[in-house]
């Protein structure tokens, strides 16, 4: 961690979701390689979970239900009170925006399988809080129809 600041890095930009340009070793490397790094993360993330598809219990519908419903329901109650206290949305940036980021929230779990497993005893108890952490990935799904139906992102007017 004491290297982090000391490493090189970008001057920061206005512009928070605009995608670096592709002008020096490290944005070329990884643009070339950020798509065959998600499926390996994704598998590093279900292999060291060390999840079993059974044990379904209160831990798990709990985590889910905390990962799909209070994961979003907090990114908005979060923005809005940031939003109510004099602060401003990006440019471009609107509450059906928001909506669909919310919901892509749900969906980040890798965090979530290593806090449970640092935190939980192994068990009956940890197995299913693990589930619910990977059957958390249906906000994924959720973030795309929201985006649809609200007509975000791709699905928006303007493509």
């Amino acid at each position: 961690m004491p290297l982090v600041p000391f490493m090189p890095h970008e001057a920061r930009t206005v512009d928070l979701f605009r995608d670096p340009q592709d002008d020096d070793a490290i944005h070329h490397t990884e643009h070339e390689w950020h798509l065959a790094a998600q499926p390996v993360v994704f598998l590093f993330a279900l292999v060291n979970a060390g999840v079993t598809l059974k044990n379904f219990d209160t831990g798990t519908w709990g985590m889910l239900l905390a990962a799909l419903i209070g994961r979003p329901i907090g990114v908005l109650v979060a923005v809005g009170v940031a939003v109510t206290a004099g602060l401003h949305l990006p440019r471009h940036v609107h509450w059906r925006e928001l909506v669909v980021i919310a919901l892509a929230t749900s969906s980040g779990f890798s965090i979530a399988l290593f806090f449970a497993a640092g935190t939980i005893a192994a068990g009956p108890a940890l197995a299913a809080v693990k589930l619910g952490v990977i059957g958390s990935v249906v906000g994924a799904l959720l973030a795309v129809v929201a985006a649809r139906a609200l007509k975000v992102g791709k699905f928006g007017s303007r493509h």
